[in-house]
C-alpha cells in the first residue's frame, strides 16, 4: 500500500483523545450536580485540555529523556507541582500497564 495511503498512528491516537476528551467534559459537568454556568465548563475544559498537553509531552518525549525536572516541567505547563506530580504519576502507572517507552 502506498505511504499516502497510510494513517498516521499518533495523529490518530491524538484525535481520538481529544474527541474522548472534549465528550466527557459535559458528562463530568453533570455528574457534578450543580449547575455552575457556561464559566466553569470553560474552566474545567481548559484545565482539562492543559493536563492532555501535559501527558502528551510526556509520552512523546519519555523515550528521550531519563529524568525530566519537575521545575522544568512546572515553568513549561504553569502547573503546581502537585499537579505535574499527579499527571506524572498517573502516566507512569498506565505506562507500566500499556508497555510504552
Amino acid at each position: 500500500m502506498a505511504y499516502r495511503m497510510h494513517i498516521n498512528l499518533e495523529l490518530l491516537d491524538a484525535v481520538h483523545l481529544t474527541c474522548a476528551m472534549l465528550l466527557e467534559v459535559p458528562n463530568m459537568a453533570g455528574r457534578a450536580g450543580i449547575h455552575r454556568g457556561r464559566e466553569t465548563v470553560l474552566e474545567m475544559l481548559k484545565a482539562k485540555i492543559e493536563e492532555e498537553a501535559l501527558r502528551t509531552y510526556i509520552f512523546r518525549y519519555c523515550s528521550s529523556y531519563e529524568t525530566v525536572s519537575l521545575d522544568q516541567l512546572t515553568k513549561m505547563f504553569d502547573f503546581s507541582d502537585a499537579q505535574i506530580h499527579s499527571t506524572a504519576l498517573t502516566f507512569q502507572l498506565t505506562r507500566e500497564a500499556f508497555g510504552t517507552c
